[in-house]
C-alpha cells in the first residue's frame, strides 16, 4: 500500500503536526514502508484465538479500593505554583496559530 502526498498533508492537518514540503516525500516512503509490514499480520490465523485488550492477566492484578481522601486546603495551596482568586493557575497548553 501506497501513501500519497495529499494523504500525508491530511494526516499532518488532522495530528497537528507541521512538516517541510521536501519531508513529505520521505514521510511517504516510511509509512508506506511501515503498512507494508503491519500486512504480514494478515497472513497469521487468529481463528479462535480470543482477543486481548490488557498486556496481562486481569485477574492476576489487584486493584485497590478508591476512598476519599480528605486533605487540609491550605495543605493543597502550599504545592500550587500560582492561586489568584482562590482558582489554581496552570500553564496554558493548548497553543493556537498565533502563539
Amino acid at each position: 500500500m501506497s501513501i500519497d502526498k495529499l494523504t500525508i498533508k491530511k494526516v499532518l492537518g488532522l495530528s497537528a503536526l507541521k512538516a517541510k514540503e521536501s519531508e513529505i516525500d520521505t514521510l511517504s516512503e516510511q509509512l508506506s514502508s511501515i503498512l507494508e509490514h503491519m500486512k504480514a499480520l494478515d497472513a497469521v490465523d487468529v481463528t479462535g484465538i480470543k482477543p486481548m485488550f490488557f498486556g496481562i492477566d486481569k485477574d492476576n492484578c489487584s486493584v485497590r479500593a478508591d476512598e476519599p481522601v480528605v486533605v487540609e486546603r491550605a495543605l493543597i495551596k502550599t504545592n500550587a505554583l500560582s492561586i489568584v482568586d482562590d482558582l489554581y493557575c496552570v500553564p496554558n497548553i493548548i497553543a493556537g496559530d498565533d502563539e
